[in-house]
């Protein structure tokens, strides 16, 4: 009875130093989530600009046009070639065009009506082949083409030697930065939340030393810690994704920059990334952060 009584005793000491706890450090506890919810505003702003520049460069890249010059022949011999080439893993796309589709599309655009001035057309049927944004590098194109040529009904076959070429080393210098910057806005991002909780877990050491003196367990006494940690993670979280959100939506409104309608997929994955980041990081760093002081000596405290 007397040791039922001792442990009853603890408890209580435990649950009234924790409840003193809560109450004494609410401001703490919001200063933590405003900078957990700056850091992870700032890291979803840039995620969702690397996932926009990808799309965007994906596009640029699905645009070059390999223009097919065809001799006349049977529709048949055509098909052949459409699904031959439509099949292929790096072709996104294979296009017939109708030679006089083609030149009344040139006549619209030159505000010119040329066939009547020469009295035919000069233009041939043709097919404009987009390839794959992943498979798409100059040499792939090149192959592509000069497989195209060996065709028995192409005259030829072109595309922008110059702009393909520009394209694939400006993205790849692009990506290499934006790579760079992504990894160190992430760390800074870790480092800040870190810092942030270990600060606040700071002002409680003394309360977390007494409930140790007073016999709590180590989980009994990191528990509250780590499941208001994971609050404040998701709570943030929440807050970073709808500011991200209404600025979005800002600039979708005021400038032709982005359609956020085109890109809900997108803030679904970046929320889902910020919902992690945000519950891991201070978790972890809650843990780590509590369980040092129930390491350190009393008289190191001060």
């Amino acid at each position: 009875m007397p040791e039922e009584k001792h442990l009853t005793n603890q408890k209580n000491m435990t649950l009234d130093l924790r409840e003193r706890n809560v109450k004494k450090n609410k401001i703490s506890y919001w200063n933590s989530i405003f900078s957990i919810t700056t850091v992870l505003f700032l890291t979803g702003f840039l995620g969702l600009f690397v996932i926009i520049a990808k799309n965007t460069s994906d596009i640029l890249k699905e645009s070059i046009t390999i223009h097919v010059e065809l001799s006349d022949a049977d529709s048949a011999l055509y098909d052949q070639f459409r699904l031959k080439y439509q099949n292929k893993p790096e072709v996104k796309k294979v296009e017939f065009v109708h030679k006089d589709q083609a030149a009344q599309k040139l006549q619209d655009e030159i505000k010119e009506d040329f066939i009547s001035n020469i009295g035919f057309n000069p233009l041939y049927n043709s097919f404009d082949i987009n390839i794959n944004s992943e498979f798409f590098t100059p040499e792939i194109l090149e192959k592509l083409k000069k497989e195209i040529q060996h065709e028995s009904i192409v005259l030829d076959a072109s595309y922008p030697k110059v702009v393909s070429k520009s394209l694939d080393k400006n993205f790849k210098k692009v990506s290499i930065i934006i790579g760079a910057i992504t990894f160190i806005l992430l760390l800074i991002a870790i480092v800040l939340i870190d810092s942030t909780i270990r600060l606040a877990m700071f002002s409680d050491r003394f309360i977390i030393k007494s409930m140790q003196l007073v016999g709590a367990t180590r989980w009994f006494i990191i528990k509250p810690y780590i499941w208001r940690s994971i609050l404040n993670g998701i709570l943030s979280a929440f807050i970073a994704f709808g500011i991200l959100v209404l600025v979005l939506n800002l600039i979708s409104h005021y400038t032709e920059l982005i359609d956020l309608k085109s890109e809900v997929y997108h803030l679904i994955n970046v929320f889902i990334g910020l919902f992690f980041l945000g519950i891991t990081i201070s978790s972890i760093s809650t843990f780590f952060a509590v369980h040092k002081y129930l390491r350190t000596k009393l008289d190191s405290l001060y």
